[in-house]
């Protein structure tokens, strides 16, 4: 539900829509589906047995089940966009832009693990093929950030892009947007 009580609420209450395609993309392939509006992303696990939903207007992060009911909810920074599983999906990323920081929480629990300061408006990010390191778009700051993926800091910030705002990589790697 877009309604915050209920998005809120415990264990009971699932996504409640009508369907409509407009103002939506959506992908499928074999590790699951990305659902995605202008205020909220939808990520199912790399298993396929749970999903992360982040509620941009609220700054929540919601975990739900196999039949979209809220098992689980934390409040995150300012304005939760991108979201993605790790590979093992053991570990939710979330770009919280307003707030400038990727925030890393338990899958399994929302509990936030760290959090650590990136760019203006980084939106999208996309793990290396070796999932060693997180390439982060930020397009206010005009840069891109290359976060190690164990520790969460910063290895470099590549300096010289206009607005950057998507990025994956080749082959394809689990990220904010294609796969988990």
């Amino acid at each position: 539900s877009l309604l915050k009580p209920q998005a809120l609420a415990g264990p009971g209450y699932g996504i409640i829509a009508k369907p409509q395609t407009k103002g939506w993309t959506t992908e499928s392939n074999t590790s699951g589906d990305t659902l995605q509006s202008s205020r909220m992303i939808v990520k199912v696990s790399p298993q396929g047995n749970s999903y992360a939903v982040t509620m941009e207007g609220s700054g929540t992060l919601l975990s739900l089940d196999q039949n979209l009911n809220v098992i689980r909810s934390v409040t995150t920074a300012a304005k939760p966009y991108g979201v993605a599983f790790d590979r093992q999906g053991s570990r939710i990323f979330v770009n919280a832009a307003a707030a400038r920081k990727m925030q890393v929480y338990a899958a399994d629990s929302l509990q936030l693990l760290a959090e650590t300061p990136i760019g203006q408006r980084c939106w999208h990010f996309t793990f290396t093929p070796d999932d060693s390191k997180l390439l982060l778009a930020c397009g206010r700051s005009n840069n891109v950030y290359v976060i190690d993926a164990k520790t969460y800091e910063p290895i470099r910030v590549l300096v010289g892009f206009h607005l950057p705002w998507g990025i994956i990589t080749y082959p394809r790697a689990y990220g904010s947007l294609g796969l988990p």
